[in-house]
């Protein structure tokens, strides 16, 4: 009985992304009542064990969209279609898996540990390649690029010990992570913003990657004047070169990258869905054509038949929480709370400079986001409140929504990438608060100066 319950509900998440890319291609009133009916079951079994902030958060959500409902007399219509406003965001961390298997399955980690350590000649070169080699994988596996990292690099630099170690990893680590997630294609924050906003994320692309790895190769620069300790003072020994077989595997992740980000934008202009629904639709096949040209494909679907009962057991928090959100979001644009709010931003929007506006918004995203509020949450409803007084600044709103959440990335308490640091690491997120706050609070305020200047022109 307990199989078949632990069963089902692995069933009904994968029914959700099989029904939803469905929806991508065929619209009928059949599939949205299918799509509720497993939203429905879905919260009922993701809710109970879903993570206590993320429990609260979607049965507020519940809650107060139920009442806006009941109050604004939502048609039978607008009711069953309302948990597909974000339901694209919650298939994207289910299929992530079959893009990440493909690194275990051809020992990609092993290579890149090598890479780290070829030809450095103190703690300042480690840290570098230790978070260029988190920027590499962070632009295509997201938030599995953490553990991933922890575990091939834990014990790179024996040497370091107690705070002083996990000090080094969360900044080397979590800094590159989120730079690296500032422009990547896979990246839900950048996604929704280009996305809700109706951005164009080819234009804003090379600013994207300039402004990242500008402010990459500023923490590069002052963490070499912190780590000047030798390799030989830390008891390592450097990597003389890198062997063919590790360049090889290196190569062919840079290509595999290239590849699909190339697959994902030629997708979303074909679908013309936005880049979530590409993302979910490329990602199986994408990943399966590369394992089999590898030629480990039986290996490749064995690990993911394996994995994928524990990866979905992950999934619980983001189903109740998007859900729930999808199902509040869709409710609050019929409210008058929608309207006031309305009124609210668009009277800042009106009566301050746009530097200042764009301080206010940044200012707000990261208010909302130490109250508990998902940035996503926060994007969804700015984008829907900022769409019809936006034209023109598309792109600049789209930066500083993208460059204002990124920064959370590296110090919030109520974001995954932090929480799961924290534990990786086995600290408290108030530490990885305290050693990045300085460094993210600029960052944010670099993009929001950026946003700023592109207005000029």
């Amino acid at each position: 009985m307990k199989d078949a319950t632990y069963n089902l509900k692995h069933a009904i998440y994968l029914l959700i992304v099989l029904f939803y890319m469905v929806n991508l291609f065929f619209t009928h009133a059949a599939l949205d009542v299918t799509l509720f009916i497993l939203a429905c079951i879905a919260l009922l079994i993701a809710l109970p064990r879903a993570q206590r902030l993320f429990f609260w958060s979607a049965i507020l959500f519940l809650i107060v969209g139920l009442a806006i409902s009941i109050t604004q007399n939502t048609s039978a219509g607008e009711m069953i279609r309302s948990f597909q406003a974000m339901m694209g965001l919650v298939t994207i961390p289910v299929v992530l898996l079959f893009l990440q298997a493909v690194l275990p399955v051809n020992r990609y980690e092993s290579s890149m540990k090598k890479m780290i350590r070829l030809r450095v000649h103190n703690l300042g070169g480690i840290y570098q390649r230790t978070s260029l080699f988190t920027y590499v994988l962070a632009a295509i596996l997201t938030i599995a690029t953490l553990p991933i990292s922890i575990h091939s690099l834990n014990k790179l630099v024996p040497a370091l010990k107690g705070l002083s170690k996990k000090r080094f990893y969360t900044q080397s680590m979590l800094r590159g992570y989120s730079l690296a997630l500032f422009w990547s294609p896979v990246e839900l924050v950048v996604i929704a913003s280009i996305d809700l906003l109706n951005a164009n994320y080819f234009f804003l692309l090379p600013i994207l990657v300039g402004l990242s790895l500008v402010y990459l190769n500023l923490d590069w620069f002052w963490q070499k004047r912190r780590y000047t300790l030798s390799i030989e003072q830390l008891h390592l020994k450097s990597v003389p070169h890198l062997a063919k077989g590790d360049a090889k595997k290196i190569g062919q992740f840079l290509c595999a990258m290239l590849l699909f980000f190339v697959a994902v934008l030629v997708t979303d202009h074909l679908l013309n869905k936005g880049l979530v629904a590409a993302i979910t639709v490329v990602i199986i096949p994408f990943s399966i054509v590369w394992a089999a040209l590898l030629g480990k494909a039986h290996l490749y679907l064995a690990y993911v038949k394996r994995h994928l009962p524990r990866h979905l057991e992950s999934t619980h928090n983001f189903f109740a929480l998007f859900l729930a959100a999808g199902f509040f979001i869709t409710m609050v644009e019929q409210s008058a709370v929608y309207d006031w709010i309305t009124r609210f931003v668009t009277a800042q929007f009106h009566q301050l400079p746009l530097l200042l506006f764009f301080l206010f918004l940044g200012a707000l995203f990261w208010i909302t986001s130490f109250a508990g509020f998902h940035s996503l949450i926060t994007i969804s409803l700015m984008a829907q409140l900022m769409a019809p007084i936006a034209g023109g600044i598309e792109n600049p709103l789209a930066l500083v929504f993208i460059g204002s959440t990124v920064a959370l990335l590296m110090i919030s308490p109520y974001n995954l990438a932090t929480t799961m640091m924290a534990t990786l690491i086995q600290t408290s997120p108030i530490n990885v608060f305290k050693w990045n706050i300085g460094y993210a609070a600029g960052f944010a305020l670099l993009v929001i100066f950026t946003a700023y200047l592109l207005t000029l022109f």
